[in-house]
């Protein structure tokens, strides 16, 4: 055997190796209790005129006989199969908001004050003394009398 032959067989190259696995199903429910769902049809092509309803899970069953998780929503005697809700990943529209008045911010602050000096005091971190000080800075701006 020549010495060509020896070396092409040391460095003959192998098949290529790969595991295939079939796509299951997570042992989990896809939503969990508590969370903002949409309720759409998966058999549109395109989306309907009107919004999607927007609706939060209020219990999880596994039905072992179809193999599938079925969610029943607040407000409905219904269960729905996972494949007609999609997640709500964008959250409600719109807020309402209050003004909050000065007290409530004092307040807000200081209990934010308390939390980041208990920080500080048990980790040593500088980034909450930091935080302190800016706190400190925000109270004082907040109660002297202009």
């Amino acid at each position: 055997m020549s010495i060509f032959r020896k070396i092409s067989q040391l460095f003959k190259r192998k098949p290529a190796e790969f595991t295939y696995e079939i796509f299951a199903e997570d042992d989990g429910p896809l939503f969990e209790v508590g969370e903002r769902v949409l309720i759409i049809n998966p058999n549109l092509i395109d989306p309907p005129d009107e919004p999607p309803e927007i609706r939060v899970i209020h219990s999880i069953v596994y039905l072992p006989e179809i193999d599938e998780y079925v969610y029943q929503l607040e407000g409905s005697p219904m269960w729905y199969n996972e494949n007609w809700l999609q997640a709500d990943l964008y959250g409600p529209m719109y807020y309402s908001v209050r003004q909050v008045n000065k007290i409530e911010k004092i307040d807000n602050l200081l209990d934010i004050y308390e939390w980041n000096k208990r920080m500080y005091a048990r980790t040593g971190d500088e980034s909450y003394a930091e935080k302190i000080k800016m706190i400190e800075d925000m109270l004082k701006e907040l109660t002297v009398e202009k």
